[in-house]
C-alpha cells in the first residue's frame, strides 16, 4: 500500500472517526534548525515563540531560509544532472542551476575552510552525478 493510499484509507477516516489529532504542530523549518544544530525536535516546537538555546542564531537561520525561498520565487527549478555529495554524515543534493552549482562550490569551500578543524569531515567524500 502506497503513502498516499494508507493516508487517504486508513489514517484519515480514522482520525475523523475518532477525533483524534496531532500532539503537537512542528514546521519543516524548526526540524531543520533542530536537526542542523543536533538539538531535539521537542526543544524547537513550532509554536508561537520557539524556544531555542541562541535566539539570534535561530533569526540568523530563518533569515537564510528566506533568502533561499526568494532566491527560488518559491518555485525550486532542478536541472539535471543533480549532483550527490556523499559525506560521513549524510548525501547532499545540488541542481545544476546556477544556484545549485553556487550551492556546490560554496559547499566545498567550506570543506575547505574547515580542513584542519577537529571537527571537520574525516570520511571521503564522494560525488557523483545522477540524471
Amino acid at each position: 500500500m502506497s503513502h498516499e493510499q494508507y493516508i487517504r484509507e486508513k489514517l484519515l477516516p480514522d482520525v475523523r472517526e475518532n477525533g483524534t489529532g496531532p500532539k503537537c504542530h512542528v514546521g519543516l523549518r524548526d526540524a531543520m534548525y533542530a536537526r542542523s544544530r543536533d538539538s531535539k525536535i521537542a526543544y524547537v516546537m513550532n509554536q508561537q515563540h520557539p524556544q531555542v538555546d541562541d535566539p539570534f542564531d535561530y533569526v540568523d537561520f530563518v533569515n537564510e531560509q528566506k533568502a533561499f525561498r526568494q532566491a527560488y520565487r518559491n518555485c525550486p527549478i532542478t536541472e539535471l544532472p543533480i549532483h550527490a555529495v556523499q559525506t560521513g554524515r549524510e548525501v547532499l543534493f545540488f541542481s545544476n542551476s546556477p544556484l545549485g552549482l553556487q550551492g556546490l562550490k560554496q559547499f566545498y569551500q567550506e570543506l575547505v575552510n574547515g580542513y584542519f578543524s577537529v571537527h571537520s569531515e574525516r570520511d571521503p567524500v564522494c560525488e557523483y552525478s545522477v540524471s
